[in-house]
This record gives C-alpha cells, structure tokens and sequence, in this order.
C-alpha cells in the first residue's frame, strides 16, 4: 500500500504512529496524520501547514473538540490515505508524497483532523488552492499520454463530453450494436 509513497511521506505515517503512541491509542486517527504532517521533515505540506498554525495549536485543539474518531469506528486514517491515493492519481503524479496526504485529510471535514483546522480558524478550501498552485504537474510522459488517450478517443460516444444527454445516446448506441 505504501510503495508508491515518499520517504517524506512514510516519515509522515511513522510520525502519525508514534503520536499515536504518545496518546496512548491503539488506533491511527486523521489527528495523529495531521500531528504527523506537522512533524515530519520541511515540505510543502508542513511549510503550507505552518504558515496557518504550529503542532502545539494543533495539539490543544485536537483536545478541546469533542471526538469522533475511535478505535471502534475509525475509518477516517484509512480514508485519508485513499483520498491521497486518488488525488495523487488524478494529478498524475506517480508517487505520494505529503502534500497529497494532506490534500487527503481536507477531502473529509467531519474528521478529527478537519475540524480541529477549521476550529483554529484555517479556510480548508483555501488551504488546498495553496497547495494545489504549489504542486508541479504530472511527468511529462503522464501527461503525455494522457493527451495521446484524449485525441484518441475524442469522438468515441462513450468519451465524448460529459452531459446526460451524451450518455444516454452512447448508451443507446451500444445497446443497438448489441442488437445487429
């Protein structure tokens, strides 16, 4: 799962669990990520986060908000990291480092980590537009292909523009193939 990660990142994860054990949880939460984010070693992440706020803000917050996150119902850790799995993804880069993981904690505002953010009074929507104008593109070659796999299939019914409208002609389309 974490093969595509960066060093910086898995210091990230290796943080968030040795905050956990300083909390003497037996669970990772999206606070411990957060905790973890702050840190680890400079990157853009920890930079953006530390323009806003410090660990020891994020920490006393992290106190004061009632939680929601527990070991029995706490998929929000996990979340996290999937949500950076596809942001990353989706911004074609071929790897995760800790501005995705970051990006991904933002993706949920009902998590701890969210909330104790937006309690100290960070804009979440802001706070991903800066990371987003920091992030470089995709590698070439993603982007690249990416465009190769668009001029391919531009006209394809399938591909061709998003509205419902074209869906249901794509879908009626292939529904008539099937039929000759």
């Amino acid at each position: 799962m974490y093969g595509r990660f960066t060093e910086s990142a898995r210091a990230v994860i290796k943080a968030a669990n040795q905050e956990t054990t300083r909390a003497n949880r037996q669970y990772i939460g999206s606070d411990d990520i957060l905790v973890g984010l702050m840190m680890g070693e400079a990157n853009l992440a920890t930079q953006i986060l530390a323009a806003h706020t410090n660990v020891e803000a994020i920490r006393k917050k992290l106190t004061e908000i009632p939680k929601i996150e527990s070991e029995a119902k706490t998929p929000h850790a996990k979340k996290v990291v999937e949500h950076a799995m596809n942001i990353a993804l989706g911004l074609f880069h071929t790897y995760i480092g800790p501005e995705h993981l970051l990006l991904g904690l933002l993706q949920d505002t009902s998590s701890d980590a969210s909330r104790a953010l937006t309690e100290l009074g960070i804009d979440l929507d802001q706070l991903k537009s800066e990371i987003l104008g920091q992030l470089p593109p995709g590698s070439s070659e993603e982007t690249q292909q990416r465009e190769l796999i668009r001029e391919r299939f531009k006209d394809h019914p399938d591909v061709k523009g998003h509205s419902t409208r074209n869906r249901k002609t794509a879908m009626r389309t292939r529904k008539s193939r099937r039929r000759k």
